[in-house]
């Protein structure tokens, strides 16, 4: 009896052993390194905010400098052409820009007017998309209906409809529906008002999925949104990683104000890419710490992480080939950096 007793414990250990053995191995096996190429340009970028790739040529949408917009060589990094600069007059934008494709088209919107353009990929046509936008627009993403979700800071908004919501739905000069609560996933989250949590909970990427569906991340939380083209709901959201923070109220002349607490991750860069059925955003523990990618599956599990070989930056984006193609400080410039493997 005490012979099969110790035989049958044995074989319980060496299963359990193979079971942690199998999920050290699983864990393992999600993180893997990505090779890049860097490219100098032998050109500074003021802060880049946007990237589109069209073909072998890569825009680059830049906070500040002689133009807006600046179109570079990814096969050696030259510059290929400049346009739109400060102003009033004729393809000229007040600035900042913010630049997003879809199909062969651009749509670039000025902050400064909400003014919402509509151009090709080269910007040889700019025609005006909406005239005027909601004054609590912050940012503008193309749905690939013909309609556009913008994303809100409802500072001085006295509707509520508006207020507390995060997204609304726009064709056109209509607002089509307002939609989307700020969430509600931390102690701060709890405490916090619409101002404050649209505060911590800005938007740093958007990437629309198949099946009329869209993907956003703030700074610590990834959302999945569905719906019928004029108006959505959530889906599913989950925390990136853990986050708290302290909040400002608002006042008459300044919105509200909120701080990450110390001890907690840093969280995304700007950019949200979808590619193959796969959902991948950048991320960084520490400010200063090299950024890494987190990739996602369709029901927003965590599914991997990429290592890339060299320090980058965002915005980034992903070609046609399937290569992530992004930005950094270089010794005599900016430099692209591009995968030398493609994410098929």
């Amino acid at each position: 009896m005490k012979i099969r007793n110790f035989l049958a414990l044995s074989v319980i250990v060496c299963i359990i052993t193979l079971i942690c053995n199998g999920c050290r191995h699983e864990k393992q096996s999600l993180e893997y390194a990505m090779d890049f190429e860097a490219i100098d340009t032998h050109h500074i970028i003021g802060i880049p905010l946007d990237v589109v790739i069209d073909g072998e040529s890569m825009l680059v949408n830049q906070f500040s400098g002689d133009k807006y917009l600046t179109w570079f060589s990814l096969s050696n990094g030259n510059v290929l052409q400049a346009k739109i600069a400060k102003g009033n007059g004729p393809n000229e934008m007040q600035g900042p820009l913010m630049v997003s494709s879809f199909s062969d088209s651009l749509l670039i919107f000025d902050r400064s007017r909400f003014r919402l353009y509509k151009s090709d990929l080269q910007c040889d046509s700019i025609i005006t998309y909406i005239e005027n936008l909601p004054f609590w627009t912050t940012k503008i993403f193309p749905m690939s209906n013909g309609c556009v979700i913008a994303s809100k800071i409802p500072f001085g908004v006295v509707d509520e409809n508006i207020s507390a919501t995060r997204f609304a739905v726009i064709r056109g000069d209509s607002v089509l529906s307002n939609f989307g609560k700020y969430p509600n996933l931390s102690k701060s989250d709890r405490a916090s008002d619409s101002e404050q949590l649209a505060n911590f909970h800005q938007i740093h990427g958007f990437t629309e999925l198949p099946g009329n569906r869209f993907a956003v991340t703030s700074s610590h939380v990834l959302s999945l949104y569905s719906g019928n083209g004029n108006e959505y709901h959530l889906e599913k959201e989950v925390a990136i990683a853990p986050y708290e923070y302290e909040s400002q109220s608002s006042t008459s002349n300044h919105s509200a104000n909120t701080t990450l607490l110390n001890g907690y991750s840093y969280g995304t860069r700007h950019g949200l890419e979808y590619y193959d059925g796969k959902i991948y955003l950048p991320f960084r523990e520490a400010k200063d710490d090299n950024m890494i990618f987190l990739v996602y599956d369709m029901d927003l599990n965590l599914i991997g992480k990429i290592v890339p070989s060299i320090a980058i930056d965002t915005p980034f984006t992903i070609d046609e080939k399937g290569r992530i193609v992004t930005l950094r400080e270089g010794e005599n410039g900016t430099e692209i950096c591009v995968s030398e493997n493609s994410l098929s």
